[in-house]
């Protein structure tokens, strides 16, 4: 027999139920739209849009600044640049470069981009995830016979899966663009006369912008998916027994 405290915690559930279902259909619905129509916009006209792929990687020039003399980096300190030569002479190692401003400078323009886009990618896992639990919610009673309405529910909840994954691996590499650049940079620093290494960073840049324009065109598309196939089948995802003439558009 059920305890008060049972009771209470079953009802604090079903609370907790409601509140989902309220979020889900009444604020989440309508945001998935409006977020499709942003990244559309960004894509077609604002700051990932192909014309803007010009923009994206400076000169190596100015990341590795060369002295117009003699092109041995003017921005190195030389005497530190005397110094790597000299070790290099009696260890028979390569010179490693140092800046006077003590670092090299980040890509700026994606970094812009970045921080941009990764607020918006963290608000739609959240509100994706609320969806996932939402149509869980909706599944009914396990039983034998009419289980359509319930299929078209697994359909949903598979595509919201499936767009839960796309959106959490691509925030995470974003944040793995920069340890790659990383590397590159260090190896450019540590083998200046090296050229492929330079235009590999410029490469690197170029290439994570198109990476980024592309998963947030297929993220914009998937979402678009999603929220019309939940309005094309809305009453059989909210009511899945209620009838056997009801299609999955």
């Amino acid at each position: 027999m059920a305890t008060a405290e049972d009771k209470k915690k079953v009802a604090l559930f079903q609370a907790h139920k409601e509140a989902v279902n309220l979020k889900a259909e009444g604020e989440i619905l309508h945001k998935i739209p409006v977020r499709v129509l942003y990244y559309t916009e960004v894509l077609e006209n604002g700051f990932l849009s192909p014309k803007m792929a010009e923009e994206i990687a400076p000169s190596i020039e100015v990341i590795f600044p060369q002295d117009s003399k003699n092109g041995d980096g003017s921005h190195c300190e030389p005497g530190a640049k005397r110094s790597a030569s000299q070790m290099s002479k009696e260890s028979g190692l390569l010179p490693i470069y140092g800046f006077d401003k003590g670092k090299v400078p980040v890509n700026s323009k994606l970094l812009q981009i970045i921080d941009r886009i990764k607020p918006c990618l963290r608000e739609d896992i959240e509100n994706i995830y609320i969806l996932k639990q939402w149509v869980t919610f909706l599944i009914p009673k396990i039983e034998d016979g009419n289980n359509f309405g319930v299929g078209i529910q697994e359909e949903i909840l598979a595509n919201v899966k499936t767009l839960e994954m796309e959106c959490a691996s691509n925030y995470e590499n974003l944040s793995r663009y920069f340890g790659g650049r990383a590397k590159i940079v260090s190896k450019c620093c540590k083998y200046p006369h090296i050229e492929d290494y330079q235009q590999y960073l410029l490469d690197f840049d170029n290439k994570e912008f198109w990476c980024i324009r592309m998963f947030l065109t297929d993220i914009r598309n998937s979402l678009s998916g999603l929220y019309d196939l939940i309005l094309k089948n809305l009453e059989k995802l909210k009511t899945p027994r209620t009838s056997h003439s009801s299609s999955l558009y």
